[in-house]
């Protein structure tokens, strides 16, 4: 009998620390509510616009959207999350002003975010680690990314390790100037030099001078881990939690060689815009993943011209790297590729101009 009373007092206290632990997890789950917006751009000259939907990963079925904060009193959202301008009101290129700042709730859970007016260039054209060639200023640099946008270019494209010590940091190669990137503190490495007077830089830095400006956009590639596939997502981690410290989620799309890094983002932040580096996923695969583009080297769109209507029908991007020769960049251009990464982007844009293709 003893025995029995034991067996139930046990099964009793089973019973309440399972509660106890459920109570803990719903509140931690609560705290860490993970709440942004499917778009961050506002459109121009269209009164009571919609901006974007409001999204949370929240554990409730019923939600209570709401805007905390608006210091420029132009938004407001309805019950269904859905960010807009306020009735009657419109935003046109006349105003220098092109970075309003808000604050999202959902429940008891708020976000700052940043709305961007939406005067970003529309051209195919992606500096390849930024346009550096002709400036001669080195890859992935300050300066590469600055005569990106001073050029015009639509895209500027860049390469991101993970520090030993965790900070996202800009190279291409997983070594330079004789350091192992992951291997090496960020403070080691921003003591290499690079030309004109540049430093490499970390991801922070390269997301504040791009918010200077809202005609030039970025992808950030996010370079497959040497070390391990954890650090690779710890990478994946880092890049989007970078990104929405610096409330620069308008001006990024990510790419990746690694599929398992782009879930990952896709995980963190269900509506970032991403795009497949390599190939040897079928794009019908990568859609289902919730990837949204597909970024293939030159020869693949070459060889197969149907690779541009499949991602179309299903509403996923379309890119080429990296395309130097004037002959390869009026082939693609026919095709009605979106965008061409090129180190060459100077040469991109005198193309599109000839062709009568604006690279507004």
């Amino acid at each position: 009998m003893s025995v029995n009373k034991n067996k139930f007092s046990a099964l009793i206290l089973i019973s309440i620390c399972t509660v106890v632990f459920s109570c803990i997890q719903n509140r931690e789950s609560s705290s860490t509510l993970s709440i942004g917006l499917d778009n961050y751009t506002i459109p121009l000259n269209t009164k009571s616009a919609i901006i974007g939907q409001l999204y949370c990963d929240s554990l409730t079925k019923k939600k209570n959207f709401k805007l905390v904060k608006d210091t420029s009193a132009l938004f407001t959202i309805n019950q269904n999350g859905f960010v807009t301008l306020k009735e009657g009101v419109e935003l046109t290129s006349d105003s220098t002003v092109f970075v309003y700042g808000i604050t999202i709730g959902v429940d008891d859970v708020s976000k700052e975010v940043e709305l961007v007016k939406d005067e970003f260039m529309r051209n195919k054209i992606v500096a390849h680690r930024g346009a550096w060639k002709t400036g001669n200023v080195s890859e992935n640099s300050l300066s590469a990314l600055r005569h990106a946008i001073e050029l015009g270019c639509g895209w500027s494209e860049f390469d991101v390790w993970l520090s030993a010590n965790g900070v996202p940091v800009l190279s291409h190669d997983p070594v330079i100037g004789g350091l192992e990137v992951e291997k090496t503190d960020v403070s080691d490495l921003q003591k290499i030099e690079l030309k004109n007077n540049d430093r490499v830089p970390t991801l922070k830095e390269y997301l504040l001078e791009i918010k200077k400006q809202n005609g030039t956009r970025l992808f950030l590639e996010m370079k497959p881990s040497g070390v391990s596939t954890e650090r690779g997502l710890a990478l994946a981690e880092e890049c989007v939690k970078v990104v929405h410290a610096a409330k620069a989620q308008a001006w990024v799309n990510y790419i990746s060689f690694d599929i398992n890094i782009l879930t990952k983002v896709i995980e963190l932040d269900p509506y970032a815009q991403t795009a497949y580096l390599g190939n040897d996923i079928k794009i019908e695969e990568l859609h289902d993943l919730g990837i949204s583009g597909i970024d293939f080297h030159k020869s693949m769109f070459q060889e197969d011209d149907t690779l541009i209507e499949s991602a179309k029908e299903l509403g996923m991007s379309t890119n080429a790297w990296t395309v130097n020769e004037s002959e390869e960049m009026e082939f693609l251009i026919a095709l009605g590729l979106d965008y061409i990464t090129t180190n060459e982007p100077e040469l991109l844009k005198s193309i599109l101009e000839e062709m009568a293709i604006s690279p507004e």
